[in-house]
């Protein structure tokens, strides 16, 4: 066996072989071997020979710097005491509200009186990160409206719930859990959505987050405003004295509302597993109801009289919530919370 040794750059080169060989291989770090076994290397006196270019040719093996392997989770994904949506899983669900999230959710229904029902049930309380929300179901409904998906990690519908909810959630739970910003420095977002129908509809959100050391600040801001016609229609036939008399009453509710969320706050980490925290919440709703309507009496198809009607209902309600919380979590992923609230209506 001879060995020859030759700089990487050249393409081609010569080496002496004695008489009678009859195999030469190729190696280089990095590509696969090739070998020669007919070279004409018998003959006394030619003991020099020249191997051809595409003889020596050999292929290169590629070699790859870094394999990334990643899972993605599921949008809906079922535990044994619970379903999970994970909200960012999915780009249509994160693009829209909290309200149309969970008019989508299994399981999760929403009257016409916008009352959310979990397994037909009704009297559902609804959470934001384990806290209960305290709002009416009106309220609350306006609040889920105006509140971007964008700005949710996942929603746990619990139907069964265990002691940990003492008697809250007789009717079942739903958890909504915000996305918690991680990222060192200064960042932020911003989302916005408008809808033209008989009326425009729009609204708009962003969120900044600043982390530095164990602190971490945060605030977000979320607006909605919307209005929505809706036509109602009643006939009614009544026999009075031998006559069919009809009354035919035509309604329309121009139903408008705006919404405005914001929420600032401060967290400080003691350690990986424990953090104090501070948050202020308020929601500022307006809302006004209008609803004319006509009533047309008729006796045996002739109209005799008609009566106008106007229904104006305005409401407006202000919330401001202080909250002072002590979170823990262990490395099984057991959390235990602490909160203090003081809430002004």
């Amino acid at each position: 066996m001879k060995q020859i040794s030759k700089p990487f750059k050249i393409q081609s080169f010569q080496f002496s072989l004695p008489i009678g060989c009859c195999l030469a291989v190729l190696l280089l770090i990095g590509y696969t071997a090739k070998g020669q076994n007919q070279l004409p290397a018998n003959q006394k006196d030619s003991t020099q020979k020249t191997l051809a270019k595409d003889t020596a040719k050999i292929a290169q093996v590629k070699v790859l710097e870094e394999v990334v392997v990643k899972s993605r989770k599921p949008f809906v994904e079922m535990q044994t005491d619970k379903t999970v949506l994970n909200v960012q899983a999915n780009l249509v669900a994160s693009s829209g509200t909290v309200f149309e999230l969970l008019q989508a959710a299994p399981g999760i229904s929403i009257s016409n009186e916008e009352t959310i029902n979990m397994s037909a049930k009704s009297g559902v309380n609804v959470l934001i990160d384990g806290r209960p929300t305290q709002l009416s179901a009106k309220d609350l409904a306006n609040w889920l409206k105006s509140m971007p998906a964008s700005q949710v990690d996942k929603v746990e519908l619990i139907s069964n719930p265990s002691a940990k909810y003492d008697a809250q959630g007789n009717a079942g739970i739903i958890n909504i859990k915000l996305k918690k910003n991680t990222q060192k420095g200064f960042n932020g977002s911003a989302t916005g959505a408008y809808i033209q129908a008989v009326h425009p509809n729009a609204n708009f959100s962003t969120d900044i987050n600043l982390r530095e050391g164990k602190w971490n600040f945060f605030a977000n801001a979320a607006a909605r405003k919307s209005r929505q016609n809706t036509d109602g229609s009643i006939d009614r036939k009544v026999n009075s004295n031998g006559g069919i008399k009809d009354f035919i009453n035509r309604t329309v509710d121009i139903d408008a509302s705006s919404n405005v969320n914001l929420n600032l706050g401060a967290d400080y980490y003691l350690n990986k597993q424990s953090s104090f925290g501070f948050m202020l919440k308020n929601n500022e709703y307006r809302s006004s109801l209008m609803t004319p309507g006509t009533t047309l009496i008729q006796t045996n198809g002739k109209t005799d009289s008609s009566l106008q009607t106007l229904n104006d209902i305005n409401q407006q309600n202000s919330r401001t919530n202080y909250n002072l919380n002590y979170h823990y979590e262990d490395s099984l992923g057991s959390e235990w919370n602490l909160d203090a609230n003081y809430t002004n209506y």
